[in-house]
């Protein structure tokens, strides 16, 4: 409590407000960590992973409901100095951070850009799981005809040796 009432200071906001700005992320960061760790060597696939979580993904409703609200409360806090001065100086360590790690500069910098994120997730699942399915409605397709495939790699693969061998005669002359 001590500690959350140093950063409340620090911050120059109240915890309601800190609560307000950033809704139930806490528990949307609990539920990825635990999809995650699943997946983690792959010990889950991902069709049964997202059969079992996507009942326990009411979370991002519950987050974009707040989001509003969180946005509006954003505007009025960035009026204050010791709330903008704060944030600037994490997204700059969050930036320093992120270019140390990928080596660009793509990190977001933008506290907006943040809160939008968890937005952003579950159309970015839709389409994986959407790719996914016409993966394996092609690999399907192929079931069976493995040998024929293997039989067609094997013939051109045939082809590049010949070419490659002629480019090389060719370069003897």
């Amino acid at each position: 409590e001590e500690v959350k009432d140093q950063i409340v200071d620090l911050v120059g906001c109240s915890r309601e407000e800190i609560r307000l700005l950033f809704g139930n992320m806490g528990e949307l960061i609990a539920l990825h960590r635990k999809m995650q760790k699943e997946m983690e060597g792959g010990r889950r696939d991902v069709p049964d992973l997202f059969k079992e979580y996507t009942p326990l993904m009411d979370v991002y409703c519950t987050y974009v409901r707040n989001l509003p609200r969180a946005m509006r409360l954003l505007e009025m806090l960035q009026t204050r100095s010791r709330f903008r001065s704060f944030v600037a100086a994490r997204l700059e360590e969050v930036a320093k951070a992120h270019h140390h790690i990928r080596g660009d500069g793509g990190a977001i910098t933008y506290l907006p850009s943040y809160l939008i994120l968890p937005v952003q997730k579950i159309p970015r699942y839709v389409l994986l799981l959407e790719e996914l399915s016409k993966a394996v409605q092609v690999l399907q397709a192929f079931q069976g005809d493995t040998a024929r495939i293997t039989v067609a790699v094997k013939g051109i693969k045939e082809v590049a040796r010949r070419m490659n061998e002629e480019a090389l005669l060719a370069e003897e002359y």
